[in-house]
């Protein structure tokens, strides 16, 4: 799969760390290892809540 996001969105500059040599790659990939050994489960970011797990206000305005 990342060979086809490569090679369709290859300009896209949001997804550079999929480039062996961009500085986040190792990071990607860490959590890819992570992910797939069941050490990491993704937050539901439609709660509300940021990428750490800190509880963001909503806005009630």
């Amino acid at each position: 799969m990342e060979i086809m996001i490569k090679s369709k969105q290859g300009n896209n500059p949001k997804l550079t760390f999929l480039n062996l040599h961009d500085p986040l790659n190792f990071y990607y990939n860490h959590m890819v290892k992570m992910i797939k050994a069941g050490k990491y489960t993704p937050t539901d970011q439609t709660k509300g809540d940021d990428a750490i797990g800190i509880n963001v206000p909503q806005n009630t305005s």
